[in-house]
């Protein structure tokens, strides 16, 4: 099924965010096309969309201004990963290529060494740095009934899978080594490694799943199937079974928590 599609990418914020373009307004179907405002609020991306120019915030998905004002679009679920991943688990799947035709600095990340762990003044943000975190530590968040829970990446580098349940929802993060950073060093190939983590429904054939990390990938304590970092079951009993994602963002901890101020935060 083709589906309608904007991908947004925030560097000041780390935040990647797919949307769907197509959304129900007071009786009409529209297709909106989004592009970048210029502006940013709280130094996160502010989104325009050409059908009827109005503002969106990215973060919120969200019109602030505009014949839109208070609409929301609709978030899609989506994985972070490295090409070599990306390529090992869709050996025929599209990838944008950057022979675009304009004589752009592809590979080259302009906010060099911006997400240093020590680093308190985020760029072009005046709101204050909630203490809960530091203000570049990355995270996972997840929503559910208007409430905010968030994962440090300390914390799920350190523990590689996370079993949780929030909302009364069961929940799953599994973390994978590997993929670098594109806001460390000038040239992105020579960036330190910060890994990618995905966020999934553990529940799979009416069994609740529990799971542990190892070399192969990781393990459900229930089957002692094996299972891979999309969420596919590659061996055992389970094989060939695929975990449901979440819809989860992942961000600089300043920006979120600047958004979602009750957000809860994740403690091992």
């Amino acid at each position: 099924e083709d589906k309608k599609i904007s991908i947004t990418y925030c560097p000041l914020c780390n935040a990647a965010i797919v949307f769907a373009r197509e959304m129900p307004w007071h009786g009409k179907h529209l297709v909106l096309d989004f592009g970048t405002s210029g502006m940013l609020r709280k130094s996160d991306l502010v989104m325009w969309d050409r059908q009827t120019e109005s503002w969106w915030q990215q973060i919120e998905g969200k019109a602030l201004v505009g014949s839109l004002s208070g609409a929301r679009i609709a978030f899609i679920p989506s994985q972070i990963m490295s090409l070599k991943d990306f390529i090992d688990r869709y050996p025929d799947g599209l990838i944008l290529s950057n022979n675009t035709g304009f004589d752009a600095e592809y590979g080259q990340n302009p906010y060099e060494n911006y997400d240093h762990i020590d680093n308190q003044k985020p760029f072009l943000f005046e709101d204050n740095i909630d203490p809960r975190l530091p203000a570049m530590e990355r995270l996972i968040a997840v929503s559910w009934n208007g409430n905010h829970k968030a994962y440090s990446w300390s914390d799920i580098q350190e523990m590689k899978v996370i079993n949780d349940t929030f909302e009364r929802q069961s929940l799953v993060i599994f973390y994978r080594p590997g993929a670098i950073s594109v806001l460390d060093s000038k040239d992105i190939r020579s960036a330190k490694q910060i890994g990618t983590a995905n966020v999934f429904n553990p529940l799979s054939d009416g069994i609740l799943l529990h799971f542990k990390s190892s070399k192969n990938g990781f393990i459900d304590l229930e089957t002692h199937s094996y299972w891979d970092y999309s969420g596919q079951c590659i061996r055992g009993k389970m094989k060939g079974k695929e975990l449901i994602p979440y819809f989860f963002t992942s961000h600089f901890a300043f920006a979120y928590l600047a958004f979602f101020p009750g957000t809860i935060i994740y403690h091992q």
